[in-house]
């Protein structure tokens, strides 16, 4: 390099061929952090989405557990003729919960609702973006001795904008505390 009063004589410089290396590695650090950044943003997405399913679920199992737990023997058979704490045939489960008021669970489209014993106008305990099928109940009481069991399973798919997020299968056992 020589100088010559103020004037640096240096010609060299970047050449196209540097130029296009230096924005080929900017380029590709850019397209790799974008696509981490997202992952990331569909990994907490698909997070929220399971958080709530299990949040809105486990309402309406404590709701269901609650009742279930305190049931009592219809001694007058007014909800079931029986005379039993439950009353099932594989889809609706019926009982007489501590009001001594008549109550049905039940799965109306993809909801799994709470209603009086006609199992009609029942009122949701799922939101609409939950859908539950494979709605089954089956109840242990064979002899009177012996504790009566609700076991309650079903498939639970949670929908957000127009597609499964997530699905997921359930399964509980609930006894009554209801002691003669």
């Amino acid at each position: 390099m020589i100088i010559c009063g103020n004037i640096i004589k240096n010609k060299s410089g970047v050449s196209l061929l540097e130029l296009m290396v230096a924005v080929s590695l900017f380029a590709m650090t850019i397209l790799l952090a974008s696509t981490i950044f997202q992952s990331v943003i569909k990994s907490q997405r698909e997070a929220i989405v399971s958080q709530e399913m299990q949040e809105n679920m486990r309402y309406s199992f404590e709701k269901l557990g609650k009742e279930i737990r305190t049931a009592q023997k219809d001694k007058d058979k007014t909800c079931i003729p029986s005379g039993r704490i439950y009353w099932t045939d594989g889809t609706k489960l019926i009982f007489l919960n501590y009001h001594k008021e008549c109550v049905c669970y039940y799965l109306d489209s993809g909801r799994l609702m709470i209603s009086d014993q006609a199992c009609a106008f029942g009122l949701p305990l799922t939101p609409g973006k939950i859908v539950v099928s494979n709605l089954a109940f089956q109840v242990t009481d064979s002899s009177p001795e012996i504790q009566a069991v609700v076991t309650m399973k079903m498939h639970i798919n949670v929908f957000v904008q127009g597609t499964i997020n997530e699905n997921i299968d359930m399964q509980t056992s609930l006894s009554s505390r209801f002691y003669e």
